[in-house]
């Protein structure tokens, strides 16, 4: 069987997967929270030094291989092997340079890096950077784009891709053009949690379908954000919302003021990657907004195809895999 293994490793969150290369998809997987940001604060405090680094990391993901291994009951020792997000980062197994746009959506043009672990195993292992602009950067939603470029025609494409840093990229004609960061999740935790905001119990979830969700998407589309903010505390303290309200209306607060442009103008084709949860956030703002011409991809999904097109674009980049 054609197979390779995908790894996309996040700052929060390392996923692997066994894909069949002939089909695309996913034969098993194993999710664990052994994040980039974990991983490099537990490789600080064990002393170790930047000779050593690529090993130390290295043996989290063998660590995983092995027990993929044992559930299918098949040897990965020499199966290629996929690294995308943020691994290539400062704070992964190296840090690798940026891609410069303009870039073709498709991989194409992406920095990619064969590196030698020094293990016994016999795999090539190929580790994907991001990409950047004069002033903005992005890693690992580079391969979601990758994943999803077969439905970027024409131009004046738009692709979101929520998250901490929620991401709009711009594609004109299969080449991603421009970057925009919306620090819109990032805020939200910070907000939440650790401001005079923090109004709220641990275990709330934000409710997309909430009355004070779709309010706040509205106020932070067409108002001042920073002074919009506010009114989650005053309202709260003049008892017109309850914590639960604050919360939902907070969301809709950052959600609706990072689609404030694309409300303004919605001449373009826009692509929403991303997942379950997420989706269902931006949906309900684009409904609000009366946002159309919206297309969704799911982002586990994506990143898998852009996984699978680095693969079977080895070749071409002068790489024979072994298998």
């Amino acid at each position: 069987m054609n197979i390779f293994l995908g790894c996309d490793w996040g700052t929060s969150n390392f996923r692997l997967q066994v894909v069949n290369a002939d089909n695309g998809q996913a034969l098993e997987e194993i999710s664990t929270n052994e994040g980039i940001a974990s991983t490099y604060k537990n490789w600080k405090i064990a002393g170790e030094n930047e000779n050593s680094r690529l090993l130390f990391y290295y043996s989290i993901i063998e660590k995983n291989i092995a027990v993929l291994a044992k559930r299918m009951d098949i040897s990965l020792l020499d199966t290629p092997l996929i690294i995308s997000g943020m691994a290539s980062s400062n704070m992964g197994i190296m840090e690798l340079p940026y891609a410069k746009l303009p870039v073709k959506a498709d991989g194409a043009g992406l920095s990619v890096k064969e590196i030698m672990p020094g293990t016994d195993a016999g795999r090539t292992v190929l580790l994907i950077s991001g990409v950047c602009s004069t002033v903005d950067v992005m890693r690992g939603e580079e391969i979601q784009l990758a994943g999803c470029a077969h439905l970027f025609t024409g131009r004046n494409q738009l692709c979101i891709l929520p998250g901490t840093h929620s991401k709009h990229v711009a594609v004109d004609d299969g080449v991603v053009a421009g970057i925009k960061t919306f620090m819109t999740g990032e805020l939200f935790q910070l907000l939440s949690t650790n401001s005079t905001l923090a109004i709220f119990s641990k275990d709330v979830q934000v409710n997309a379908d909430d009355e004070n969700f779709k309010k706040g998407v509205l106020e932070g589309c067409h108002t001042n954000l920073l002074n919009s903010l506010f009114h989650v505390r005053s309202k709260y303290l003049l008892k017109q919302l309850t914590p639960a309200d604050g919360y939902n209306y907070l969301s809709g607060l950052l959600i609706g003021s990072e689609l404030a442009g694309i409300a303004a103008d919605q001449s373009r084709n826009i692509f929403l990657i991303a997942g379950q949860g997420m989706r269902n956030y931006y949906v309900r703002a684009f409904d609000v907004l009366g946002i159309v011409n919206v297309q969704y991809m799911d982002s586990s999904q994506a990143t898998l195809n852009g996984q699978l097109t680095v693969y079977r674009n080895g070749s071409s980049m002068g790489r024979k895999f072994k298998n």
